[in-house]
């Protein structure tokens, strides 16, 4: 199969799917062990692992190149057939269809040695991603980030059969859903969302703009006291009007005399 590896951050990795549209997965390091076992040099970098898990091709080729080494590997996949359906959950992010799908298979008494150490892998591969969800979703709780806690909280919540963490995850869900002004938080919450997509696109202004705006009408949640912070940031860090294309604000990383744009809280 092709796989992509990067250490980019995840929202670029989205942009990238999002505009390339790969038919392979692409997987966010968290760590330099991966690529370190592999002997991955940079990236962009590009592998091909046939069906018994055997790296056939590891460079840099175009995909002309990566198409003919493809040809020539075993096809199929790399999976037991009856743990291919959980890999494509896993694939696709689906943790919760991912974990009902292992539970039904880990109760049929057939398995094979190979069969039942893939479950074990899979299983604890869910936990860990789901165990780390959880606790991405806390820190977000913490710092003011209701909307995005929740989104992250409610398919933990409603697995079934529950996940490792679904009864935390509730508990949690159910204590945020009676923050004071929690539709507010809801709604500043999907805003502040929008304008962080304005600042990871390099429209500095946009996104001042816009935590400014949800700041002032959030006034009273706590995604306002987390929009001022970043609008804030935005502005001591004199970026209002960067221009991307500009060498001079290029140079000085902010905006440069000519783009900058005066601008309050």
């Amino acid at each position: 199969m092709i796989i992509g590896v990067t250490d980019e951050d995840s929202k670029l990795v989205d942009a990238f799917v999002a505009k390339r549209k790969p038919t392979y997965p692409v997987v966010i390091l968290k760590s330099n062990a991966l690529e370190s076992a592999l002997g991955v040099p940079h990236f962009p970098f590009n592998g091909v692992i046939d069906t018994e898990g055997k790296l056939v091709y590891a460079g840099d080729s175009p995909e002309s190149t990566i198409g003919k080494v493809m040809k020539n590997a075993k096809g199929g996949s790399p999976w037991p057939k009856k743990l291919v359906k959980a890999s494509l959950a896993l694939r696709n992010g689906a943790f919760g269809e991912a974990w009902a799908e292992l539970q039904t298979v880990g109760k049929d008494t057939s398995l094979d040695d190979r069969e039942k150490q893939v479950l074990e892998r899979f299983e604890a591969y869910v936990q860990s991603n789901v165990t780390d969800d959880f606790a991405a979703a806390k820190k977000e709780s913490s710092g003011g980030l209701i909307y995005r806690a929740v989104q992250r909280l409610e398919p933990l919540a409603a697995a079934k059969p529950p996940l490792p963490v679904s009864e935390e995850a509730t508990a949690l869900l159910t204590e945020l859903k009676g923050t004071p002004k929690f539709d507010d938080e809801m709604k500043g919450g999907e805003a502040f969302n929008s304008a962080d997509a304005k600042e990871d696109a390099g429209d500095y202004l946009a996104a001042f703009n816009a935590f400014k705006d949800i700041a002032k009408k959030y006034s009273e949640a706590r995604i306002g006291s987390v929009a001022t912070g970043r609008a804030k940031s935005i502005l001591d860090r004199g970026m209002p009007g960067y221009a991307p294309a500009c060498p001079k604000c290029q140079e000085a990383k902010k905006a440069c005399p000519k783009h900058l744009k005066p601008v309050k809280l």
